[in-house]
């Protein structure tokens, strides 16, 4: 049985001229303001730490140079076309795809591969998937355009911020996650059918298949609309199923051939749990001395002296013997010590729960701009990451995901009229990449792979504040107070 659609309100009169003429005019202004947000966010982009080469190892005709080696000042953002079609990488998931289709539509009017060009039509898509985000929910909360105008220019504001524009500016894997995660959020919202199929398979494959730490997706998808279609007392329809099942299939091909496995499990042991262990610890877990001189130290000769540390030592050497950790011997220490988690979350993620990402040291972050020129907009983007940061501190973020549970639980209750289904996905999608991240890689670069979830983070706060506000003011209008 399908999900029944959302409650009509009561039958109104036609909107007189004067509130058709105010509609329209707010439009207009929403499109000014989703321009100004493009423009504004041009120059912000981000720094090659390493990664470019793997996602576009087949598309540009250079070589990208290592970071120690890039020209001082602006990164580049143009590089030569390879000879022939250009061809993704598999491995570095659906962003290198997306990355391919560009290059391939570049190379019909240049030679060269534009980073500011592909920049530009992923935030004309990203804009358009807000928006599509904004009517879903407004409809869902039975409210009219004025409403989903206001949600669209809140759900701008807070996307388009430096530290989540930059991605779309950049060729790292999140690229088409944070393309993909306004869509599926609108399919969660919207009524059963094959537009809905579409937009859910579309929005999954784009953020599961981004990176391996993402392959789940499906199946919290899944277990989100099971509960919702329970809470209604309804079937999942087996369409809707069998889409998020093909999903599924389609995004752990990024975990099954990773060509960096091994990296990632050296850094979760020597960067991760082995830092966190006591050396009473460590003599349990059977490390003998060569393994204890790699504690800390990443696969490019980073030391870390401790857990929470944000200034690694230069000079150690890279390890590079110590590579060979298999998955089981990223979870033994777990199992030798329970208390490494609770380290590792109490100790090693709070210098790292910023949207200031810095690569390795606070030194060298992600986020930067791409010229030395910039405007006001530009600036004020920049401003609104300071402020989100300034007011998201790890003692707050419980209480944000657990205001984010409450409105979903309470909306649960009320049927099929509120945001129940993404506050829920999005507060077990934060909460889930939290341990992944650390299992995944330690506390290296942790302020980076944690951007997915803060993005989630963000549309969250957003949905929840529309669920309590546009919310109340539509029983109030129901109720006629």
């Amino acid at each position: 049985m399908p999900l029944s659609r959302p409650p009509n309100l009561p039958a109104q009169p036609p909107a007189p001229r004067s509130s058709r003429a105010l509609l329209a005019a707010m439009l207009l202004a929403l499109a000014a303001f989703a321009a100004l947000l493009v423009h504004g966010s041009a120059p912000i982009g981000m720094i090659d730490q390493g990664d470019y080469p793997r996602t576009v190892s087949r598309i540009v005709g250079e070589t990208l140079p290592a970071p120690a080696d890039a020209r001082p000042g602006a990164p580049a953002t143009r590089w030569t076309l390879a000879e022939g079609l250009p061809h993704p990488n598999p491995s570095s998931g659906t962003s290198s795809f997306l990355f391919a289709a560009a290059a391939l539509l570049q190379s019909r009017y240049q030679d060269r591969f534009d980073l500011r060009q592909l920049g530009l039509a992923a935030k004309l898509a990203f804009g358009l998937g807000l928006g599509l985000l904004a009517v879903a929910a407004g409809r869902r909360l039975g409210i009219g355009a004025a409403g989903q105008v206001l949600i669209a220019t809140a759900l701008l504001l807070v996307s388009f911020a430096s530290h989540n524009a930059a991605f779309l500016q950049s060729l790292y894997g999140e690229f088409s996650y944070f393309l993909g995660l306004p869509v599926l959020l609108s399919a969660m919202l919207w009524p059963e059918g094959r537009l809905r199929r579409i937009l859910l398979f579309t929005g999954l494959v784009l953020c599961g298949g981004a990176k391996a730490q993402f392959f789940y997706l499906p199946l919290l998808a899944l277990a989100v609309l099971w509960l919702h279609s329970r809470a209604l007392r309804q079937r999942l329809p087996m369409p809707t199923l069998a889409v998020l099942l093909l999903a599924q299939a389609v995004c752990a091909a990024p975990l099954l051939i990773s060509d960096v496995m091994g990296f990632n499990r050296h850094h979760s042991t020597y960067v991760g749990s082995y830092l966190a262990m006591t050396e009473a610890e460590r003599d349990r877990l059977g490390l003998d001395p060569a393994q204890r001189a790699c504690i800390g130290v990443d696969a490019w000769g980073n030391r870390l002296p401790t857990i929470d540390s944000t200034r690694p030592l230069p000079g150690a050497g890279p390890c590079a013997a110590a590579r060979d950790k298999t998955f089981l011997d990223t979870l033994r220490p777990y199992a030798v010590a329970p208390l490494v988690a609770w380290r590792l979350v109490g100790t090693g993620l709070p210098p790292h729960l910023t949207v200031r990402y810095f690569h390795v040291s606070t030194n060298t972050p992600y986020v930067v701009l791409l010229t030395r020129k910039t405007g006001r907009i530009t600036q004020g983007l920049q401003q609104l990451s300071f402020l989100r940061d300034a007011l998201v501190r790890p003692w707050t973020l419980p209480l944000l995901l657990l205001a984010a549970l409450a409105c979903s639980a309470h909306a649960f209750r009320q049927a099929n009229t509120g945001l129940a289904a993404p506050l829920l996905l999005l507060v077990l999608l934060f909460a889930s990449q939290v341990p992944i991240a650390l299992l995944g890689e330690g506390v290296r670069d942790l302020s980076k792979h944690l951007a997915g979830a803060q993005f989630a983070l963000d549309l969250m706060v957003v949905l929840v504040i529309c669920q309590v506000a546009l919310g109340g003011w539509r029983r109030s209008v129901l109720s006629g107070s």
